[in-house]
Protein backbone atom coordinates (compact mmCIF):
# COMPACT_ATOMS: atom_id res chain seq x y z
CA UNK A 1 0.00 0.00 0.00
CA UNK A 2 1.44 3.44 -0.91
CA UNK A 3 2.60 5.49 2.07
CA UNK A 4 0.02 8.26 1.47
CA UNK A 5 -2.87 5.80 1.27
CA UNK A 6 -1.66 4.08 4.45
CA UNK A 7 -1.43 7.41 6.27
CA UNK A 8 -4.95 8.37 5.18
CA UNK A 9 -6.23 4.99 6.33
CA UNK A 10 -4.61 5.39 9.74
CA UNK A 11 -6.09 8.87 10.06
CA UNK A 12 -9.53 7.58 9.12
CA UNK A 13 -9.66 9.56 5.85
CA UNK A 14 -10.49 8.11 2.48
CA UNK A 15 -8.33 9.16 -0.51
CA UNK A 16 -10.08 10.70 -3.51
CA UNK A 17 -11.10 8.22 -6.17
CA UNK A 18 -9.48 7.97 -9.65
CA UNK A 19 -10.69 10.16 -12.49
CA UNK A 20 -13.41 8.49 -14.59
CA UNK A 21 -14.04 9.46 -18.21
CA UNK A 22 -17.72 10.27 -18.85
CA UNK A 23 -17.74 11.34 -22.49
CA UNK A 24 -15.95 13.29 -25.21
CA UNK A 25 -17.99 15.68 -27.36
CA UNK A 26 -17.13 18.77 -29.40
CA UNK A 27 -13.47 18.04 -28.72
CA UNK A 28 -14.01 18.35 -24.95
CA UNK A 29 -13.21 15.45 -22.64
CA UNK A 30 -15.37 15.29 -19.50
CA UNK A 31 -14.10 13.40 -16.44
CA UNK A 32 -15.25 13.15 -12.84
CA UNK A 33 -13.67 12.18 -9.55
CA UNK A 34 -15.54 11.33 -6.35
CA UNK A 35 -14.28 13.49 -3.48
CA UNK A 36 -13.63 11.58 -0.28
CA UNK A 37 -15.91 12.41 2.63
CA UNK A 38 -18.56 14.08 0.47
CA UNK A 39 -21.34 13.03 -1.87
CA UNK A 40 -19.98 15.41 -4.46
CA UNK A 41 -17.36 15.18 -7.19
CA UNK A 42 -14.67 17.09 -8.99
CA UNK A 43 -15.55 17.74 -12.63
CA UNK A 44 -12.70 18.11 -15.13
CA UNK A 45 -13.02 19.35 -18.71
CA UNK A 46 -9.95 19.23 -20.98
CA UNK A 47 -9.60 20.40 -24.56
CA UNK A 48 -7.48 22.48 -26.91
CA UNK A 49 -8.15 25.79 -28.61
CA UNK A 50 -6.76 27.75 -31.54
CA UNK A 51 -6.63 30.81 -29.30
CA UNK A 52 -3.33 31.84 -27.70
CA UNK A 53 -3.28 31.80 -23.86
CA UNK A 54 -3.65 35.57 -23.49
CA UNK A 55 -6.51 35.68 -25.99
CA UNK A 56 -8.29 32.86 -24.20
CA UNK A 57 -7.72 34.50 -20.82
CA UNK A 58 -9.21 37.74 -22.08
CA UNK A 59 -12.36 35.85 -23.13
CA UNK A 60 -12.46 33.96 -19.82
CA UNK A 61 -11.94 37.04 -17.65
CA UNK A 62 -14.28 39.16 -19.72
CA UNK A 63 -16.28 41.97 -18.13
CA UNK A 64 -16.93 41.37 -14.45
CA UNK A 65 -20.66 42.07 -14.73
CA UNK A 66 -21.13 39.66 -17.67
CA UNK A 67 -22.48 36.30 -16.51
CA UNK A 68 -23.81 35.23 -19.91
CA UNK A 69 -21.42 32.25 -20.15
CA UNK A 70 -23.21 30.84 -17.08
CA UNK A 71 -26.93 31.19 -17.90
CA UNK A 72 -27.94 29.73 -14.54
CA UNK A 73 -26.78 33.00 -12.93
CA UNK A 74 -29.82 35.29 -12.62
CA UNK A 75 -28.16 38.13 -10.73
CA UNK A 76 -24.58 39.33 -10.34
CA UNK A 77 -23.21 42.10 -8.16
CA UNK A 78 -19.51 42.94 -8.51
CA UNK A 79 -17.87 43.65 -5.15
CA UNK A 80 -14.31 44.28 -6.35
CA UNK A 81 -12.71 44.21 -9.78
CA UNK A 82 -8.97 44.56 -10.36
CA UNK A 83 -6.62 43.47 -13.15
CA UNK A 84 -5.73 40.12 -11.59
CA UNK A 85 -8.50 39.48 -9.06
CA UNK A 86 -12.18 40.09 -8.54
CA UNK A 87 -14.97 39.23 -6.13
CA UNK A 88 -18.66 39.05 -7.01
CA UNK A 89 -21.98 37.90 -5.62
CA UNK A 90 -24.21 35.61 -7.70
CA UNK A 91 -27.73 34.31 -7.38
CA UNK A 92 -28.25 31.02 -9.25
CA UNK A 93 -31.38 29.32 -10.60
CA UNK A 94 -30.55 25.74 -11.60
CA UNK A 95 -33.40 23.24 -11.19
CA UNK A 96 -33.89 20.74 -9.65
CA UNK A 97 -32.05 22.64 -6.91
CA UNK A 98 -33.68 25.59 -5.17
CA UNK A 99 -32.28 29.05 -5.89
CA UNK A 100 -28.89 29.51 -4.29
CA UNK A 101 -26.25 32.19 -3.85
CA UNK A 102 -22.52 32.55 -3.25
CA UNK A 103 -19.70 35.06 -3.13
CA UNK A 104 -16.90 34.11 -5.53
CA UNK A 105 -13.28 35.27 -5.49
CA UNK A 106 -11.13 34.79 -8.60
CA UNK A 107 -7.43 35.44 -9.11
CA UNK A 108 -5.18 34.73 -12.09
CA UNK A 109 -1.45 34.68 -12.75
CA UNK A 110 0.94 33.94 -15.61
CA UNK A 111 4.27 32.17 -15.13
CA UNK A 112 7.52 32.42 -17.08
CA UNK A 113 6.42 29.62 -19.41
CA UNK A 114 3.32 31.70 -20.30
CA UNK A 115 1.03 29.24 -18.54
CA UNK A 116 -1.96 31.11 -17.16
CA UNK A 117 -3.79 29.80 -14.10
CA UNK A 118 -7.04 31.16 -12.70
CA UNK A 119 -8.05 29.93 -9.25
CA UNK A 120 -11.53 30.51 -7.88
CA UNK A 121 -13.27 29.77 -4.58
CA UNK A 122 -16.30 30.88 -2.64
CA UNK A 123 -15.63 33.21 0.28
CA UNK A 124 -17.56 34.82 3.12
CA UNK A 125 -17.86 38.60 3.20
CA UNK A 126 -19.75 40.68 5.80
CA UNK A 127 -21.61 42.65 3.13
CA UNK A 128 -23.33 39.50 1.81
CA UNK A 129 -24.56 37.47 4.78
CA UNK A 130 -26.60 34.27 4.47
CA UNK A 131 -30.33 34.98 4.20
CA UNK A 132 -33.48 32.90 4.71
CA UNK A 133 -34.57 33.47 1.11
CA UNK A 134 -31.66 31.62 -0.52
CA UNK A 135 -29.50 28.58 0.21
CA UNK A 136 -25.82 29.49 0.37
CA UNK A 137 -23.44 27.20 -1.52
CA UNK A 138 -21.12 25.80 1.21
CA UNK A 139 -18.22 25.46 -1.21
CA UNK A 140 -17.30 26.00 -4.84
CA UNK A 141 -13.63 25.82 -5.76
CA UNK A 142 -11.53 25.12 -8.81
CA UNK A 143 -8.88 26.05 -11.34
CA UNK A 144 -8.71 26.95 -15.02
CA UNK A 145 -5.28 26.31 -16.59
CA UNK A 146 -4.32 27.65 -20.02
CA UNK A 147 -1.01 26.36 -21.39
CA UNK A 148 0.59 27.34 -24.73
CA UNK A 149 0.98 24.64 -27.38
CA UNK A 150 4.20 24.40 -29.41
CA UNK A 151 2.19 24.42 -32.65
CA UNK A 152 0.11 27.40 -31.53
CA UNK A 153 -3.07 27.72 -29.54
CA UNK A 154 -3.55 26.42 -26.00
CA UNK A 155 -4.24 23.36 -23.92
CA UNK A 156 -7.15 23.95 -21.52
CA UNK A 157 -7.94 22.25 -18.22
CA UNK A 158 -10.95 23.27 -16.15
CA UNK A 159 -11.57 21.62 -12.76
CA UNK A 160 -14.48 22.53 -10.48
CA UNK A 161 -15.89 21.17 -7.22
CA UNK A 162 -19.36 22.22 -6.08
CA UNK A 163 -21.00 21.45 -2.74
CA UNK A 164 -24.66 22.36 -3.25
CA UNK A 165 -25.69 22.47 0.39
CA UNK A 166 -29.31 22.07 1.42
CA UNK A 167 -31.10 18.73 1.51
CA UNK A 168 -30.98 17.85 -2.17
CA UNK A 169 -29.22 14.50 -2.82
CA UNK A 170 -25.87 15.08 -4.55
CA UNK A 171 -26.48 12.35 -7.16
CA UNK A 172 -29.63 14.11 -8.37
CA UNK A 173 -27.71 17.10 -9.71
CA UNK A 174 -24.58 15.42 -11.06
CA UNK A 175 -25.74 15.40 -14.67
CA UNK A 176 -26.65 19.09 -14.60
CA UNK A 177 -23.36 20.09 -12.96
CA UNK A 178 -21.30 18.10 -15.45
CA UNK A 179 -23.13 19.59 -18.42
CA UNK A 180 -22.86 23.11 -17.00
CA UNK A 181 -19.07 22.74 -16.76
CA UNK A 182 -18.81 21.38 -20.31
CA UNK A 183 -21.00 24.13 -21.77
CA UNK A 184 -19.06 26.82 -19.90
CA UNK A 185 -15.73 25.73 -21.42
CA UNK A 186 -17.32 25.33 -24.84
CA UNK A 187 -18.73 28.86 -24.76
CA UNK A 188 -15.50 30.51 -23.59
CA UNK A 189 -13.58 28.59 -26.27
CA UNK A 190 -16.04 29.84 -28.90
CA UNK A 191 -15.57 33.44 -27.77
CA UNK A 192 -11.79 33.15 -27.62
CA UNK A 193 -11.50 31.60 -31.09
CA UNK A 194 -13.73 34.32 -32.53
CA UNK A 195 -11.28 36.89 -31.14
CA UNK A 196 -8.26 34.92 -32.37
CA UNK A 197 -9.73 34.86 -35.88
CA UNK A 198 -9.79 38.68 -35.92
CA UNK A 199 -6.02 38.92 -35.41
Amino acid sequence: MPALALLLLLLGAEPDKPWVRINERDGLKLEVQDVAGTGFENVRVTTTTKAAPRVFMKALWGVATDSSASPEVTRREVLEDEEHFRTYYDVVHAPPASDRDYVMHEVWREDKAQVITMDFATVDVPSKPVTKELIRFPKITGTFTIAPRAEGGSDLTYVVFTDLGGNLPAWLTRGAQREAARKFVLEIRRRAEAEEAKK
